[in-house]
């Protein structure tokens, strides 16, 4: 990764060695929006899984219950460090 560079005005400055601190400030944003993106396909999931076996608003309310559990432990565990 030591190719990458950038000139501005004939000085070079690194890109990686530019991003990281940007990337280090917003770790926590990013790793909520990760984190919601992945209990959103979970929601997804349960939702058509559990259509198989009763109506679709029951259904639709057990994904989204099981969306909002699941969002609450990881972004606890990964965004804000606590234990549940």
């Amino acid at each position: 990764m030591t190719g990458l560079y950038k000139k501005y005005g004939g000085a070079k400055v690194q890109l990686i060695s530019e991003l990281k601190p940007q990337i280090r400030l917003r770790k926590k944003f990013l790793m909520y929006g990760i984190i919601g993106a992945f209990v959103t396909v979970i929601d997804v999931l349960v939702c058509m899984g559990s259509e198989v076996f009763s109506n679709a608003v029951i259904a639709n309310t057990f994904g989204v219950v099981t969306g909002f559990i699941i969002q609450y432990f990881l972004t606890a565990k990964h965004v804000y460090n606590e234990k549940t």
